[in-house]
């Protein structure tokens, strides 16, 4: 009988563990990547994008690879979500890189507030990764919302 119990555990353990999304170290290495990349390419976006714009294709090609990767997940909407955000012309990152390019070059005071929010979706994106807890995935929900009305 206590193998029984044993066994129908290990098998409510597995089931649910297959329901939620797991900790991906690809993921969370390439998420502080390309928040690292994208940081340091705002930071010269107050100079000529045409400096800069073999930098900014490989960090698009960077987020176009990340929402191919997060799509080919089981459970993971929210990351994949957000990774389509992260890059849109619309949105985050993809916007301020099709700003500057249409500018050519961009003011600090419309980088820095810029910047501090697209570090904070990253950090967000981070933080649900190393740990998957509903708080981290409701400020996620909350930023998708937001922004898909």
């Amino acid at each position: 009988m206590k193998t029984l119990k044993t066994t129908f555990i290990a098998f409510i353990a597995v089931t649910i563990m297959s329901c939620s999304p797991l900790f991906d170290q690809v993921t969370y290495d390439k998420t502080n990547e390309i928040k690292t990349t994208t940081l340091e390419l705002m930071d010269k976006s107050d100079t000529s994008f045409t400096d800069s714009e073999a930098e900014v294709t490989s960090l698009k090609n960077q987020m176009n690879e990340m929402v191919t990767y997060e799509s080919g997940k089981k459970n993971n909407k929210i990351t994949q979500k957000m990774w389509e955000l992260i890059g849109s012309e619309k949105h985050f990152v993809g916007s301020y890189l099709k700003l500057w390019e249409d500018k050519g070059s961009l003011s600090p005071a419309l980088k820095d507030p810029a910047k501090q929010q697209i570090e904070e979706a990253f950090n967000l994106m981070i933080g649900y990764e190393e740990e998957k807890d509903k708080t981290k995935k409701n400020a996620l929900k909350e930023i998708i919302n937001g922004i898909i009305q």
